[in-house]
């Protein structure tokens, strides 16, 4: 089974009506992205919102703003900021990489702050024996 960037079913030649959908369909109603497609109404139930592929949006608006720097985040109907290559929604409320990137930002900036703190604590000690000592060298071997 294919789907459309969107997630709408298709065959892999691209057309839309796929013969083996009645099969697919009596073993699992789970498809685009794992999410639990309503076939009678056409919709993808995403676990916090239902989605229509046809369209492409969700049918309730989102609450969160994801990136307020992009203006695709104040279409709170649309499928991950209409970009559905680059991005997935595993609940209907926030895409995945944007999950992935706060996340890392918060690793990075954790790291960069454990490294400055040790390098203004070296500097400090170095700093604090060479003027007790008055000698580079006692300096140095504080290390």
């Amino acid at each position: 089974m294919a789907y459309t960037a969107f997630g709408e079913r298709r065959k892999g030649d691209w057309r839309v009506s796929d013969p083996l959908l009645p099969i697919i369909l009596a073993l699992t109603n789970r498809g685009f992205t794992g999410h639990e497609h309503i076939d009678e109404m056409g919709l993808i139930h995403m676990n916090g919102r239902a989605y229509d592929p046809q369209i492409g949006r969700f049918l309730s608006a989102d609450p969160y703003i994801q990136a307020p720097y992009n203006t695709q985040s104040y279409n709170r109907y649309s499928y991950v900021m209409n970009n559905p290559l680059k991005y997935t929604d595993p609940d209907g409320y926030r895409s995945l990489a944007l999950i992935a990137a706060t996340i890392t930002k918060a690793i990075v900036v954790n790291v960069t702050n454990i490294f400055v703190q040790m390098a203004i604590a070296y500097a400090v000690t170095y700093s604090v024996t060479y003027i007790e000592t008055g000698s580079a060298k006692a300096a140095k071997a504080q290390d």
